[in-house]
């Protein structure tokens, strides 16, 4: 416990040290900005005085020469008025905007840099997706599917994507990543609050992925950090990952939208989980007999109502009919109302108290 503290201290002087850097390099920019721009008016009032120009001339004069262009079309003739251009800008200006672009420059890299690590605070986003935790195993391949899911599912496609992990903190978010949109917070999220530096409050979307797929232990570390999101008021869609099945319904009670267990293989069901929440469970329900399953039948029909065969199955209450497969062993999910279909299998999802016998079916179908 005493090391958690200590490591919670150590983080938060290393924000506000970094935080310090940021502030006193902008602060020295405008402090340098100011000062050329200083110096530049009083080359224009003195070019202005000594030799007569108007103020367009005179500032057309300023900017040619401290940028070192020197078109020759002014200059400066008077001993008052060269010995100011010497002083002001070749002594002064010259050196000046030449540190200028290169804190400027600087600036740029450490900004770059800190984004690619992730030490930097992306606290004006918004509608954005946030997507806590990442797999240790594997993680840049479960993210590319996952995004990749993200990317081809309509009400997500346009969404920016901000991932909060320690994961990346070695090398930074891989190319393939930022390719598609994603941006990067290097944070230990079991260390504490970091909603700020991710604009959790704007965000349309909030991920809360199991630390570890296998330790029932993640499930506390999600429990902490939906009690602190739930403290915010936020009105996004949560989607968050129980080990514990047991942990479900406390999640829920949390603000949890959808909760499901965590599945590295197939990460297209946390997408279905944000972008249509309750889909999760009856998709999870499915690979146990918990409700309903899915069946198969092989049993053989001729141009056949595809329409007529679903009313009737349901009519009957045998059960729902999700697809079939045609003569040539082709699996059919979902078909049009109107196909006339000839199948060799029938899919149905049936309830688990109550599966029907092939004969069943068979009769059923004879019917139509």
């Amino acid at each position: 416990m005493l090391n958690f503290f200590l490591n919670r201290h150590k983080n938060k002087r290393i924000v506000k040290l970094v935080r310090q850097t940021r502030n006193n390099i902008a602060h020295r920019l405008q402090y340098l900005f100011l000062k050329l721009l200083l110096i530049l008016g009083l080359h224009i009032i003195a070019m202005m005085w000594f030799e007569k120009l108007s103020l367009s001339q005179a500032a057309w004069l300023t900017l040619t020469t401290v940028t070192t262009v020197g078109y020759g079309d002014l200059s400066a003739n008077s001993f008052w008025g060269q010995t100011s251009t010497v002083v002001l800008l070749y002594i002064l200006g010259i050196w000046m905007l030449a540190q200028l672009a290169g804190e400027y420059l600087d600036f740029r890299m450490d900004r770059r840099e800190r984004i690619t690590k992730g030490f930097w605070s992306w606290n004006r986003m918004s509608d954005h997706i946030v997507i806590v935790n990442a797999p240790d195993k594997n993680s840049e391949q479960f993210l590319l599917r996952l995004i990749g899911q993200f990317r081809v599912t309509p009400c997500l496609a346009e969404k920016p994507v901000i991932l909060a992990t320690h994961i990346f903190s070695q090398g930074g978010l891989p190319n393939s990543l930022t390719d598609m949109g994603v941006v990067y917070k290097n944070v230990n999220t079991s260390l504490g609050n970091f909603f700020s530096d991710v604009s959790i409050n704007e965000a349309s979307y909030v991920l809360f992925l199991a630390q570890d797929a296998l330790d029932p232990r993640s499930d506390s570390l999600t429990l902490d950090l939906l009690d602190q999101f739930e403290r915010r008021g936020n009105n996004a869609l949560i989607a968050a990952e129980a080990v514990q099945d047991s942990n479900f319904s406390r999640f829920k009670s949390m603000g949890a939208d959808s909760v499901l267990r965590p599945i590295r293989a197939y990460p297209e069901l946390i997408v279905r989980a944000l972008s249509a929440p309750g889909t999760e469970r009856i998709l999870e329900d499915l690979f146990t007999h918990f409700g309903a399953s899915i069946h198969r039948y092989d049993i053989e029909v001729k141009n056949k109502s595809w329409k007529d065969i679903a009313c009737a199955l349901i009519q009957q209450e045998i059960g729902t009919p999700l697809g079939y497969i045609d003569d040539e062993g082709d699996v059919k999910t979902c078909p049009p109302e109107g196909a006339i279909i000839s199948a060799k299998a029938i899919l149905l999802m049936a309830r688990d108290e109550s599966i029907p016998e092939t004969s069943s079916i068979e009769n059923c179908i004879a019917t139509i």
